[in-house]
């Protein structure tokens, strides 16, 4: 499979959400974390804007002082992560939850849960084992799986759960 969020032919990621940086980082989560190969559309990494076809299309930002440095950092961290945790590229998958605008699946020993609410949401850890050793894959910090998990509005969290 060959995922993506927009192309040269649809309004950009960013555009569709209504500017919202954390949201159209989600889309790209999904797609990194997702089976396939994931692609991105020259821009979409500095937060290029655009609608509909031909404003789709808008020449690349190349001053860093105009371009979001935050979006930038997120996608090479997602990219590094792809590169560096094998479950990423896994065609496994479990499903654990899909309402209320949360998700929650996993592959192989990662777990992905995201939310696309404007509000908070805390989310039960879906093992069996709940005392479980744990680590936060942005933050590299270990921890144990006892308690549910708080996702920030637009939020996220990989697991990677430990042997």
């Amino acid at each position: 499979m060959f995922n993506l969020v927009d192309s040269h032919d649809t309004m950009r990621i960013l555009t569709r959400c209504g500017g919202n940086v954390d949201l159209a980082k989600l889309a790209y989560l999904f797609i990194f974390t997702f089976c396939g190969s994931p692609a991105i559309l020259y821009g979409d990494e500095i937060g290029l804007e655009g609608g509909d076809d031909p404003d789709s299309r808008r020449c690349m930002i190349w001053d860093e002082r105009r371009q979001n440095l935050t979006m930038f950092d997120f996608m090479r961290k997602i990219i590094a992560l792809r590169k560096a945790v094998p479950d990423f590229k896994s065609t496994s998958l479990t499903w654990h939850r899909h309402d209320d605008g949360v998700l929650v699946y996993q592959k192989g020993s990662l777990i992905v849960m995201m939310n696309a609410n404007a509000t908070a949401r805390t989310v039960p850890i879906p093992v069996v084992d709940d005392r479980k050793a744990a680590i936060d894959l942005e933050t590299g910090r270990p921890f144990l799986m006892d308690d549910p998990i708080r996702l920030s509005p637009f939020g996220y969290r990989l697991i990677e759960i430990e042997d």
